[in-house]
């Protein structure tokens, strides 16, 4: 092992260190490791410190491909070899174009070997990276990827049509639940004074409408709530109390599986305790709805308590 390594020598103190990383340690940052698999077995990468985990890695990846180039009766075996490749590159490459590299490379492999069942598994990591980019959106409306878990969706769905049995496909069913899976939350101010209109806040995600109903609870919401934290005992709770108000909400769900945010009003209430609760279903059951609750105090006072 003739690296040359760092030494550090503290003249103040008097003490040495020695640093265990080598100088010329091995920075996978070539694009060519993302190559198709015939190119990438034949490729070269450049290597001062042999010793390097990384290069060691890359380096037993191109023998394992290069094997399973040569055995035409095992597929399977090569696709399963090839992805974990490009997944290990993906995850060890220094290269600002490295998501599109990866997406490309998996696309190839999905038309290369698209009559084999192996193929799902491919579709279902093209489907991943798109779920990446879509949950850029939500902090940057000016992410390109708004609809990427619509194309998630589409890519999925073509794979599970082809192989429905095939253990991609079993995976792709699970991400697209995970996709469509319906949430909502509301917040309202903890106090609000009387006489005048209140305003809510509510965050949801592929909900189009919600039922609002407002009810009154007999004493203040910690009181009330006592030291039950479960949601669906409260929610049964306050079920059995009587309505102030009942209505439904409609929105724009974006038709982009994307979780969006919007304001409405809730009517001016006299003083007192109350609960807005939210549900997908007018029944507002727990079991059978997306449902959620939010308690509130009307009053010309403010307190804080722990």
């Amino acid at each position: 092992y003739d690296i040359l390594m760092h030494r550090a020598v503290d003249y103040l103190s008097g003490t040495e260190s020695y640093l265990t990383k080598p100088v010329y340690d091995f920075v996978l940052n070539d694009p060519k490791a993302f190559s198709p698999a015939t190119a990438f077995a034949a490729s070269t990468f450049p290597v001062t410190d042999s010793f390097s985990s990384t290069w060691q890695a890359l380096n037993w990846y191109q023998q394992l491909i290069a094997f399973r180039l040569q055995d035409a009766s095992h597929v399977a075996a090569l696709l399963d070899a090839d992805l974990k490749r490009l997944r290990f590159v993906y995850d060890n490459i220094l290269l600002d174009a490295k998501d599109s590299l990866y997406q490309s490379s998996l696309q190839q492999l999905s038309i290369k070997f698209n009559s084999n069942p192996e193929s799902s598994l491919v579709d279902y990591y093209i489907a991943q990276q798109l779920i990446q980019q879509a949950a850029q959106w939500e902090n940057n409306p000016g992410s390109p990827h708004r609809l990427a878990y619509n194309k998630a969706i589409e890519i999925c769905t073509k794979a599970i049509e082809r192989f429905p049995d095939a253990y991609g496909s079993k995976l792709c069913r699970t991400l697209i639940q995970q996709i469509e899976q319906k949430s909502v939350s509301a917040a309202v101010e903890s106090i609000n004074l009387p006489g005048e209109e209140l305003l809510a806040k509510l965050e949801y995600r592929n909900i189009s409408s919600v039922h609002l109903k407002i009810v009154r609870l007999p004493q203040s919401p910690r009181r009330w709530r006592g030291d039950a934290w479960d949601g669906d005992e409260i929610l049964r709770r306050l079920n059995q109390l009587p309505a102030q108000k009942t209505w439904e909400q409609t929105f724009d769900d974006g038709g982009d599986h994307q979780p969006h945010t919007t304001e409405f009003g809730l009517p001016s209430l006299p003083v007192g305790h109350y609960a807005l609760l939210v549900s997908d279903s007018e029944n507002f059951e727990s079991n059978k709805a997306t449902s959620g609750t939010i308690m509130f105090t009307v009053s010309s006072l403010g307190y804080w308590y722990i």
